[in-house]
């Protein structure tokens, strides 16, 4: 007899989104929305509720600390390793749940390495959040985003977002006080962004729509019985490949080197993932035909690499794509506003190649960042000065003879007076008081 069905759960029973779907969510999104249906912040509900009952010494001592330890290490709690499986027992414990594996990869723990496996930040769609949102239905994070290999919403067919619309930076995937859909940095609202391309039909897309779409795939059998992911599945594909091709032809469809074809099917050595979605690629087949079709019979499509040297160049920093981004921050109230090599590495390219399309904007947006950074210079200069003539003259009325190193004392800002602007104003003061004969 199930003992759940006489129990209580220290948590709630809060019920996963997206099981046996594609856009399953991520244990991490869950941990965060149970958070808000208690109405505590993330931190409470891992300090006080999920650490302790991890077991971990090592966590024990970062929870007593607030959890950082946690945070910084938080992508791999969607995982394969130890850490998931760790937080599954600990919450499904405290949730009376038996499900919450789905939301982790632990169930392709053989065949998927950790190792370029999942982003150490977010990724989202805004407009996924705005639809969401609008047909006011649970705000979460999928599983899929949290991939490194996916790289588009194959819903709305565009890029998704790593960076924050608002302050420009990148989102960790757990933090104290986060909230599924906003910003941890300045709360801002992620679905409200003007930096959506459309994607061009071309080989690049055709690619990235490949893999998020057999990604997704992957995640909707994680539940299935009839999945089979074992590494021996891949030694059997490429010794059917060989029946009907040369080994010569696979490698240069694949791009990859004789000797990493020879170690997965001489030595059982095991490719990384995004490798094994290149060879699938290139053979024609889908990750669900791997996991759970008859290799013996299997039928292959073969096909070139896209991003081989020698056979496409992508087109991904376009003029068009650069110039939106570009005209975006240069039009934006963004504070404070980024620099054009900030710019760059949102985008993830070079700044030159910014300058070299778009060189009036690249020109706009420096302007912008360096106007804002003197006037910032200037503000604080002007702060400054009026912090030394108050403390020049709070000295001398205590009777204490203002020099240098007693306002720097005073004001708590060591060095301060030697910057030659304040110096002057130092002095002046000085001379004031002298005249005035109360120094």
């Amino acid at each position: 007899m199930d003992t759940h069905l006489f129990s209580i759960s220290r948590l709630y029973n809060l019920n996963p989104i997206g099981l046996g779907t594609p856009f399953v969510e991520s244990l991490t999104s869950y941990i965060t929305r149970l958070a808000e249906a208690h109405n505590v912040t993330l931190g409470a509900l891992i300090g006080k509720e999920i650490t302790p009952r991890l077991d971990k010494h090592y966590l024990n001592k970062v929870a007593i600390r607030g959890g950082g330890g946690l945070y910084k290490s938080a992508s791999s709690i969607n995982g394969v390793k130890l850490a998931a499986l760790d937080m599954v027992a600990s919450l499904e414990h405290l949730t009376l749940r038996s499900d919450l594996q789905f939301l982790t990869l632990t169930t392709y723990s053989e065949i998927l390495p950790t190792r370029g496996l999942l982003r150490p930040k977010k990724a989202w769609c805004p407009k996924c959040f705005e639809e969401w949102g609008v047909n006011k239905t649970d705000i979460y994070e999928p599983l899929l985003w949290y991939i490194q290999e996916v790289k588009i919403c194959n819903v709305h067919k565009t890029r998704l977002h790593t960076y924050c619309p608002n302050c420009s930076k990148e989102i960790p995937t757990l933090s104290r006080n986060i909230r599924v859909g906003f910003c941890s940095h300045c709360a801002h609202w992620l679905a409200q962004s003007n930096t959506d391309s459309p994607l061009h039909d071309n080989e690049t897309y055709y690619w990235d729509y490949w893999r998020v779409e057999n990604i997704g795939q992957l995640l909707e059998l994680m539940s299935s019985n009839d999945i089979n992911p074992g590494r021996a599945r891949l030694k059997i594909m490429l010794n059917q490949a060989l029946k009907v091709t040369t080994l010569r032809e696979i490698l240069t469809l694949m791009d990859i080197p004789k000797s990493s074809f020879n170690s997965w099917i001489v030595k059982d050595n095991f490719p990384s993932f995004p490798c094994l979605l290149r060879i699938l690629y290139c053979l024609g087949i889908s990750l669900k035909q791997f996991l759970t079709g008859d290799l013996n019979t299997i039928n292959f499509n073969l096909r070139p690499f896209p991003y081989r040297k020698d056979c496409f160049v992508t087109n991904r920093f376009s003029d068009g794509y650069i110039e939106e981004y570009l005209e975006f921050f240069a039009n934006s109230d963004v504070t404070p506003p980024p620099s054009v090599k900030r710019i760059a590495s949102i985008i993830d390219c070079d700044r030159r190649l910014l300058y070299i399309r778009a060189p009036e904007l690249c020109k706009m947006i420096s302007k912008k960042y360096i106007d804002y950074i003197q006037a910032r210079s200037h503000d604080r200069n002007e702060f400054v000065k009026k912090q030394v003539v108050n403390a020049v003259n709070i000295l001398n009325r205590q009777g204490i003879y203002p020099s240098r190193r007693k306002v720097e004392e005073l004001l708590k800002m060591p060095g301060v007076v030697k910057a030659r602007a304040i110096q002057l104003v130092w002095k002046h003061e000085k001379e004031k008081l002298k005249q005035e004969g109360r120094l």
